[in-house]
């Protein structure tokens, strides 16, 4: 699955190039695509990753999540999630979210469960509040793993520059990009 242009130049905007922080449990990332992630795509080593590499990934995180069964404000956000915390993780979040037992699988319940929520609360505050639990995963899991304190200030900016860009683009993601 391709991912839609505005997706992918947010996730470069939001990983950037090169990242080896000794303290970072990802370790060596490029473009946001972790050593691990690509030896098992059979890339070795992650600096040899190409663009057409990096898009299949992505194309396989954007899957994962449904993404193009939601709104195109929400699936970036749930995407942005998934290549941050990975895809159950972000599923897991979503259902906690929506209200529906949050087992990281997105089926059927979990699908009507969002038609709900957007039905009653509209896309933009569902959106709003799945941006809202990632901040808030990511400060329990700074209470969890104090070393990891470092990174808040950096996920807590990308979540709010999300929320930004998403409101910059909003008018482009009605059109065929």
């Amino acid at each position: 699955m391709n991912i839609p242009p505005f997706v992918a130049g947010w996730i470069m905007i939001a990983e950037g190039g090169v990242s080896d922080i000794a303290t970072d449990p990802g370790g060596r990332t490029i473009a946001g695509i972790t050593t691990e992630t690509a030896r098992r795509h059979g890339i070795v080593p992650v600096d040899a990753i190409t663009v057409t590499q990096w898009l299949s990934i992505y194309g396989e995180y954007w899957t994962r999540v449904r993404a193009p069964e939601l709104g195109k404000r929400l699936a970036l956000a749930v995407f942005d999630s998934a290549v941050n915390t990975g895809p159950p993780h972000a599923i897991s979040l979503l259902q906690q979210t929506v209200g529906t037992p949050a087992d990281g699988k997105f089926g059927p319940a979990t699908m009507r469960a969002i038609e709900t929520a957007v039905a009653r609360q509209g896309a933009v505050r569902v959106e709003s509040a799945f941006l809202n639990g990632c901040n808030s995963f990511y400060e329990e899991l700074v209470d969890r793993f104090p070393p990891l304190a470092i990174f808040l200030p950096g996920w807590k900016a990308r979540v709010r520059h999300l929320r930004e860009y998403l409101d910059f683009v909003s008018a482009l993601l009605t059109v065929t990009i």
